[in-house]
């Protein structure tokens, strides 16, 4: 009788860890640790980061960015402002860190300067490029940001005064008076 409970509970034991979902035999997570930066390969960029065409993660400020994922091959890509970079394929391997650089070109840096049209700057004053949100600092200046090229619409309301402009993102560094 001993023999016949023995062998009940140990089957029983084997049954629960088989439905259990036990992880003793599964291999453990590699993880991806990247950088996203604009063509420079210096300036880091908050990018959305894609695995295998879908969102994963989005890199920090820093650039930074890091995904746990099973063993096996991945395709990634970042996102910024709708502008994708190259497709990368990463191999992960168990218990591993793959360090990855991604890029993303188009992408250009813009100041902007604003003043009167007798040349006196606007100092604090909040105006918008596209959907993006910016502020002058004390002198009507902003330091750089990071914006896909393109043609963008700036809208700025100063003294009850409605402005609005295009800008055109192509260069480098643009200032806009």
């Amino acid at each position: 009788m001993r023999f016949k409970t023995r062998l009940f509970i140990s089957l029983l034991l084997v049954a629960v860890l088989i439905l259990s979902g036990c992880n003793l035999f599964k291999k453990p997570n590699g993880k991806i640790i990247g950088l996203v930066t604009m063509s420079d390969g210096e300036t880091p960029i908050k990018a959305e980061i894609l695995v295998n065409g879908e969102q994963k993660v989005t890199a920090g400020d820093d650039g930074k960015f890091e995904i746990s994922l099973k063993p096996g091959d991945y395709k990634l890509k970042a996102v910024y402002m709708e502008v994708e970079s190259d497709e990368t394929t990463v191999t992960v391997e168990p218990s591993k860190n793959k360090n990855v650089k991604i890029t993303v070109d188009g992408l250009g840096k813009v100041t902007f300067a604003l003043k009167t049209e007798d040349g006196k700057a606007i100092p604090n004053q909040a105006f918008k490029v596209g959907d993006v949100d910016f502020t002058s600092d004390s002198t009507g200046k902003t330091g750089e940001s990071v914006v896909a090229y393109g043609t963008y619409n700036v809208t700025l309301n100063y003294k009850d005064l409605h402005s609005l402009r295009t800008l055109r993102s192509s260069l480098v560094k643009t200032r806009l008076l």
